[in-house]
């Protein structure tokens, strides 16, 4: 009877210790998949940065063009200024010599003349130092996107080092943890039936549930600790999280600004559809100033977006699959379109 009781609680302890083995390949699997996830977010803000740099760049490209009109108008402003003021100077002098209606008049039309002309050169020095302050403001913006995203590669590389590393050392477990669950279960049948046959050596029997238990302790140190870096690994997508969210609310507030003035206008593109290599067809809805909106599901991975002939390369993350995302195409500039993309949820959850 002794004997029973002591082989039920072999069995029971040999069970445990083989579920704890078992549940330890799916947590290196989940490690690699939130290697991957993360990864995926690294790809998804570095294609958002960069296409932040892309507009800010067409902008740039378009004062450069004010900046060199408002200094050939400043420069002609300046120039007229400096004639006014030299026939004021000949009507003055003109009247000192002749006081008639004529040059009383004259002088009139100079001093007229000339106070357009400063105003003229007040007008065009604060647009020139407008255009050169906003101007400048965007080539703060571009420098600081452009380290931004050199920030964005270099995370991308280790990143990318890092998943290669938790694959290999997944497998690497992964044959070990196998290889010992199979010696443990060949063991544990000779010891069971070693046990049938040798009823008398409990001692023994005490002594291997002992080492078991030990055996079963350090499976499950090794699974919390596995839990930890899972817990730390979390932590840190969510910082991505709110990453992506600032990116997202940033462009939903462009949009409503630029259509708080409640004229459409007309649209550059009739007909509108967004595609791709893992999704199917739909039309744009078009909201105005040539912004067009559409919602739909997405699948993961990295893929191109394809928008009439613009084609955008994107990437999305493995815990999006399946999530609805809302695409923004702005055609601001038609020959360099913009597309914005971000998760419905983010901003429905906030």
């Amino acid at each position: 009877m002794q004997y029973k009781m002591y082989r039920t609680m072999r069995i029971r302890n040999l069970v445990l210790t083989a579920l704890l083995m078992s549940t330890t390949p799916f947590a290196f699997a989940d490690a690699v998949s939130q290697a991957q996830d993360k990864l995926d977010r690294y790809y998804q803000a570095y294609e958002n940065r960069s296409s932040q740099l892309e507009d800010v760049e067409n902008q740039l490209f378009g004062y450069q063009n004010k900046l060199t009109r408002a200094q050939t108008d400043l420069d002609t402003a300046t120039k007229e200024l400096a004639n006014a003021q030299k026939e004021q100077a000949s009507a003055k002098i003109a009247l000192v010599g002749d006081a008639s209606q004529e040059n009383t008049r004259a002088l009139k039309l100079a001093d007229h003349a000339l106070s357009m002309a400063e105003r003229g050169v007040r007008t065009r020095t604060k647009r020139y130092e407008r255009t050169q302050n906003n101007h400048a403001e965007l080539l703060a913006e571009k420098n600081r996107l452009e380290s931004q995203i050199a920030a964005d590669q270099s995370r991308i590389e280790q990143q990318e080092s890092t998943l290669a590393s938790t694959k290999q050392r997944a497998e690497k477990e992964a044959k070990s943890l196998l290889a010992a669950a199979q010696r443990a279960k060949k063991d544990a049948a000779k010891r069971i039936q070693a046990e049938q046959d040798q009823k008398e050596r409990l001692a023994a029997i005490e002594a291997e549930q002992a080492r078991l238990a030990e055996e079963a302790r350090a499976i499950a140190q090794q699974k919390i600790e596995t839990e930890v870096v899972s817990t730390e690994e979390k932590m840190e997508l969510s910082e991505l999280d709110k990453e992506a969210l600032r990116y997202a609310q940033k462009e939903v507030a462009r949009l409503e600004n630029l259509l708080s003035d409640g004229k459409p206008g007309r649209p550059t593109f009739k007909r509108l559809t967004l595609g791709g290599n893992k999704i199917e067809s739909k039309a744009f809805e078009f909201l105005g100033q040539n912004q067009y909106r559409v919602e739909t599901e997405v699948v993961t991975g990295r893929q191109i977006f394809q928008i009439g002939k613009h084609k955008f390369r994107r990437t999305i993350p493995a815990a999006d699959n399946g999530q609805a995302y809302v695409f923004i195409f702005d055609a601001k500039r038609p020959s360099r379109p913009r597309l914005v993309m971000y998760k419905k949820a983010l901003l429905e959850n906030i």
